[in-house]
């Protein structure tokens, strides 16, 4: 027993050995041992206009309003969080969703969310209910309780447009509620409740009711001259949208949020153009900008910008 140890020992030594001899002393690899890198998208870079000389010492923000969809609008795939990469080191995306509200209920949450936001601090509002709202009266109980009529919600929208411009905030999107897939959500239901209880109860949600609710906000949004998305009618146009874009026939599906970041995009590029990410200015000079000789001079114009308040523009000035 005692050689078996030793000959054990010595067996897995030997295995040590070669794994770092083989590590470090082997050839090196060839290209065509190597798997490929993923080509860089437009994202992943860094274009030179981000790199411009004007910044700021504080960020301002795009404060995003809405239901469950905006809540979990930062997990893994999320078009917040996609929002944030996108507008890296020029705004901060904040998340303000509040799963299972309904317009009704989340207005009188509007005095907290919006707390110290102005015109200065805030350089977009967007505004993202409906889908609880078109819960049907005659649905399932839970259904029947965040059921808001369509005249409701649409002067829910316009005192929740009339509160943000009053704050001072004139750039505000309007999302509508997405399409529900009916399959996906039948399908969450008989997860949810059994097969035999889902087959005697209707849906909480339909995407035929829920057509009413996004042309609601789409004439909200003409009414008050705010930009809309209408999540509603794009997502359609797409093949297989609803197994692609949805998990349980209403919350976004990694590809989904995809599509809905694209939306906003669009509809930001079109509607305020000043806010592309390359006409922002930095937080802080960028690395490159600073006097490496005598980085006080720089400093020194961080200073000076200091007292002219957190969300003046300042210019880096050229190295002498």
């Amino acid at each position: 027993a005692k050689w078996e140890r030793v000959l054990g020992i010595s067996v897995i030594l030997s295995c040590c050995f070669i794994g770092v001899y083989w590590s470090y002393f082997r050839a090196p690899v060839s290209d065509t041992e190597m798997a490929p890198l993923p080509e860089p998208t437009q994202h992943d870079l860094l274009p030179a206009d981000y790199t411009n000389t004007d910044f700021v010492l504080q960020r301002p923000r795009f404060l995003l309003f809405g239901d469950s969809l905006t809540e979990r609008a930062f997990s893994v795939g999320g078009w917040a969080g996609a929002l944030a990469h996108h507008f890296y080191r020029k705004v901060d995306v904040i998340s303000r969703g509040f799963g299972g509200y309904n317009t009704r209920w989340a207005k009188h949450l509007m005095k907290d969310v919006f707390n110290g936001v102005d015109g200065t601090n805030t350089k977009l509002v967007t505004v993202f209910f409906g889908a609880n709202d078109a819960a049907r009266a005659n649905g399932p109980p839970h259904s029947a309780r965040q059921h808001v009529p369509i005249p409701e919600y649409a002067d829910n929208l316009r005192q929740m447009v009339a509160f943000i411009r009053g704050l001072g905030v004139q750039t505000i999107v309007l999302m509508t509620p997405p399409p529900v897939h009916d399959a996906g959500r039948k399908d969450w239901q008989v997860l949810r409740v059994g097969k035999a209880a889902s087959d005697a109860m209707p849906l909480d949600r339909t995407n035929e009711h829920t057509a009413g609710y996004a042309a609601a906000c789409l004439d909200v949004g003409k009414e008050l001259g705010v930009p809309c998305v209408d999540l509603y009618g794009r997502l359609q146009k797409e093949q297989d949208w609803g197994p692609n874009f949805f998990t349980d026939g209403l919350h976004f599906s990694p590809l989904g949020n995809a599509k809905v970041f694209e939306a906003l995009l669009d509809t930001l590029a079109s509607a305020y153009p000043d806010l592309k990410p390359e006409a922002l200015p930095l937080h802080f000079p960028w690395f490159d900008q600073w006097d490496f000789e005598q980085p006080e001079n720089t400093a020194a114009q961080i200073e000076a910008l200091r007292q002219k308040g957190p969300y003046a523009v300042g210019k880096v000035e050229p190295k002498a």
